[in-house]
């Protein structure tokens, strides 16, 4: 079943944050430095699941999937309406047109639960949340360590919208 978080979620929610983080810090140790701490604060969740942030620029929603008691998976996402404030807005030099755009900021499936289509479900319930809302478009990053990732995106009907490279020096 999927539904959105409560503040009983938090520490199920903050499990799976931190077994991503984990797999995202053990993928590139040359960029971070030890086992992740960034994985949200009590605070930080039920700001989030009440308000959004405080600077009120954007909403937040986090939709998980969940069997029995067990959180499985989860997807944040930010809402960003072409009327959010933005301090280095400026019309006259703007290059892009205002979008309302639901963007994926953090997804995750628990892995003793992949393959069952827990994350194609999430995805789809985002989907259908970012139509309801009339948003222009969702997007989302991911690293680029994780090659298949990039095909299970593909499958969903998302498309590549920019490249970031590096070249690390040694």
């Amino acid at each position: 079943m999927i539904r959105e978080a409560k503040m009983s979620d938090f520490n199920q929610v903050r499990e799976l944050e931190m077994q991503l983080s984990n797999a995202i810090i053990s993928a590139r140790p040359d960029i971070f430095k030890q086992q992740q701490r960034w994985a949200a604060k009590e605070e930080y969740f039920k700001e989030m699941l009440e308000h959004g942030l405080e600077s009120g620029v954007y909403e937040q929603k986090l939709f998980l999937y969940v069997e029995g008691e067990t959180v499985l998976g989860y997807c944040q996402i930010d809402i960003e309406d072409e009327t959010d404030e933005d301090e280095y807005d400026d019309e006259e030099y703007s290059t892009q047109h205002g979008a309302h755009v639901v963007w994926i900021n953090s997804f995750f499936v628990a892995p003793q639960a992949r393959g069952k289509g827990i994350a194609k479900s999430l995805f789809e319930r985002v989907k259908a949340y970012t139509k309801d809302v009339g948003a222009d478009r969702l997007e989302l990053c991911f690293w680029g360590f994780d090659k298949e990732l990039q095909g299970f995106y593909e499958r969903l009907g998302m498309t590549v919208q920019s490249v970031a490279m590096e070249l690390i020096i040694e």
